[in-house]
């Protein structure tokens, strides 16, 4: 599940529609994201009037198994409150951050670790949060090609 925002939360959903895999998800009142409206495509629920602007983030993380975080650096705005209601919610939470040197040894441990996770915390509903392309350029893209490598490659 995600937002629908562009960055790292459409890739999510990109990553999904092309493996075949339900998504959905909590998105701002009227579909707005940065770039427009959400498409259809992605089928998301709008929050009600009388929601806070941050609430469809909140909702992603308690309707899901657990979030992985993809993020330039440091979470900062969005991200930390993502990371906030993971743990509030006693949800587990995955941080990728793409800029992580260390991060760069091996892609492929890179994606072995994230599907350990996967398994380690049981997870069937998956909330995918993180950068927005606007701030982290290419970003969507990196998520789409990671989750369809990891998921295309492991039944999970």
């Amino acid at each position: 599940i995600s937002d629908g925002q562009a960055g790292a939360s459409k890739g999510g959903l990109n990553a999904g529609v092309a493996l075949k895999i339900p998504v959905g998800g909590w998105c701002q009142k009227g579909r707005i994201s940065e770039t427009g409206k959400v498409p259809k495509k992605y089928l998301l629920k709008g929050l009600l009037a009388g929601t806070g602007y941050l609430d469809f983030i909140k909702k992603n993380v308690e309707d899901s198994d657990g979030t992985v975080l993809f993020t330039y650096g440091k979470p900062i705005d969005e991200n930390k409150k993502t990371i906030e209601y993971a743990e509030e919610l006693k949800k587990p939470i995955y941080c990728i951050d793409l800029a992580d040197a260390n991060m760069a040894l091996s892609e492929a441990t890179r994606k072995l670790a994230f599907l350990w996770w996967i398994k380690k915390e049981k997870i069937k509903v998956l909330n995918v949060a993180g950068s927005i392309e606007s701030k982290a350029e290419g970003v969507q893209e990196t998520v789409e090609k990671f989750l369809i490598n990891v998921f295309k490659a492991n039944k999970v």
